[in-house]
Formats: C-alpha cells, sequence, structure tokens
C-alpha cells in the first residue's frame, strides 16, 4: 500500500487523471479507463480512503519532507535498493 499510496499521489500530483496498479483485476483496469475517458478521477478504494484520511487529519500525505523532493528516478532507485537490488543499471537522463 505504501507503494500505491506513493506513486497515486505523485501521479495526481503531477496531473494524472487517475492511478490503478497492474496488479488489479482486469475489469477493474476497464473501470478505471473508462472512468477517466469521461472526464472523471480513478482511485483504488484503499488508495482514496488513504488520501481523504490524511486530507481529514491534516497529516502530510507523504511520510517525511526529504521522500516528496526526490526525483521518479531517485525513487525507483531507492525502491530497487529496498528490493535488495546491488547492481543497478543506470542510463543517462534524457534532456
Amino acid at each position: 500500500m505504501y507503494d500505491e499510496s506513493l506513486y497515486g499521489e505523485r501521479s495526481l500530483t503531477a496531473g494524472e487523471q487517475g492511478y490503478i496498479t497492474k496488479q488489479q483485476a482486469p475489469e477493474k483496469i476497464v473501470t478505471a479507463l473508462r472512468q477517466i475517458l469521461a472526464g472523471r478521477l480513478y482511485l483504488s478504494e484503499e488508495l482514496t480512503s488513504q488520501l481523504l484520511t490524511r486530507a481529514v487529519s491534516g497529516k502530510s500525505a507523504v511520510t517525511g519532507p526529504r521522500i516528496s523532493t526526490l526525483s521518479d528516478r531517485e525513487l525507483g532507485v531507492f525502491e530497487l535498493i529496498g528490493q535488495g537490488r546491488r547492481r543497478l543499471r543506470l542510463r543517462p537522463a534524457s534532456n
């Protein structure tokens, strides 16, 4: 749920209309696509509940202020390190 919360919020902040993980059932993915194509936002029930709870409580949606300053690539590298990856192939950033 941490990944979904973090990436879901980052997606919305970046202007996306929704967020769903690829582990969801195909029917939910189709529902998400239809909702987004209709001009509405789509988030999983769990993510919606978590974001609303944080908004009501006034707590930051991201744990600690530093993580929100990471680029998507930096966040991905930390995720791979957390998964135990020892070697990372880093590609130069495209301009």
